[in-house]
């Protein structure tokens, strides 16, 4: 299952602050406590789907059925795409579709606001084609899947797939042919940066479809919720919940995920940055609307709080559960990291007896 599970997760765009890495880490960790051969009779709830990889991993994993939710709109993307889809694959039909000709009077808002400043020009062209296009599908798995085909793109035609701003300036120029690429990072060149930018973007988008094609497969029934998480929590029912909320003192998502946002759902409000990402006090409401799902696993960052901090918070309000604590090196964003002992806590927490 391990290589099919990495292609799946692959599926998915990059996630800052996701599990892709980490899924088989946390797996093994909780079939310490809670033995594979009974996820089949139980219940996985997702209370921050996020990037999905961890509902992608349960749905692999053949639980019995999988409830999940998160408040974002890209979230709910993965889980249209993903989870709730169970053969809908994207076909050389979609591509066709996707790169007719741009209408007259169709917006062009990557070109107009983006290029050169984020992208090139050729790129925010395409991306205006394919946005355009996507939006006019009625079939709403199709949608997702196209969405998300573009979702990929738009982190591949950055060269910080994570940043908005300046420091993708200077390449986007460079592709348009206003500056040298001699003023360029000559890092961008030995780590293929500057090779995948130079690339067509139709074989980007073709290679790209062919890898969200992997993450469809079927599995158990899937049930999707948008909702705030403290409403979410109480009026469901479960027997494994999977708790990975922002971590306080990082970037939040909603800044992290501000360009994409605004560039695949132009409609939608923007969601406010919730108190997990300012304060670890939050955790508190938190396990306490999980009381009545048995078993429980929280993921969390040691920015601003420790392992056995963590622990401490958990064992507050785990009643008559075990709690187990574990900490792994990790760094969710490698390239701008700062600090060189970021952690990835993990706890869990079991019933007794």
């Amino acid at each position: 299952m391990r290589s099919s599970l990495r292609a799946k997760q692959l599926a998915k765009p990059s996630y800052f602050g996701g599990k892709q890495s980490l899924t088989d880490w946390i797996g093994q960790q909780v079939a310490c406590h809670l033995p594979r051969e009974t996820w089949s009779n139980l219940t996985f709830v997702d209370a921050f789907l996020g990037g999905g990889a961890m509902s992608l991993f349960a749905k692999a994993a053949g639980f019995k059925q999988l409830v999940v939710n998160d408040c974002s709109y890209r979230s709910q993307l993965i889980a249209q795409a993903f989870l709730l889809n169970q053969q809908l694959r994207l076909s050389r039909r979609e591509l066709l579709f996707l790169n007719q000709p741009l209408p007259p009077e169709a917006l062009r808002l990557l070109e107009t606001n983006y290029a050169p400043s984020v992208f090139s020009t050729r790129h925010a062209q395409r991306l205006d084609q394919w946005l355009y296009w996507a939006r006019q599908m009625q079939d709403p798995t199709r949608q997702a899947l196209c969405l998300i085909l573009i979702w990929h793109c738009i982190n591949a035609f950055r060269c910080y797939p994570t940043s908005r701003g300046t420091s993708n300036g200077p390449y986007a120029q460079a592709l348009d042919g206003l500056r040298s690429w001699d003023s360029i990072n000559p890092k961008r060149f030995q780590d293929g940066t500057v090779e995948r930018l130079l690339k067509p973007p139709l074989a980007i988008l073709e290679a790209k479809l062919e890898a969200v094609n992997q993450g469809v497969f079927s599995g158990p029934p899937v049930v999707a919720y948008q909702q705030d998480v403290l409403s979410f929590l109480p009026a469901i029912t479960g027997d494994v919940v999977y708790l990975d909320p922002p971590y306080a003192g990082t970037q939040s998502y909603e800044e992290g995920f501000a360009l994409v946002d605004e560039l695949l759902f132009a409609e939608k409000p923007a969601l406010p940055i919730t108190d997990f990402s300012t304060q670890v006090e939050a955790l508190h409401a938190l396990l306490d609307s999980s009381q009545h799902i048995p078993t429980w696993i929280l993921s969390y960052g040691n920015k601003a709080i420790d392992l056995e901090g963590l622990k401490a918070i958990v064992e507050l309000h785990a009643q008559n559960r075990t709690v187990h604590g574990y900490a792994k090196a990790y760094s969710h964003m490698r390239h701008v990291a700062k600090r060189q002992d970021n952690q990835e806590l993990l706890i869990i927490a079991t019933e007794r007896g």
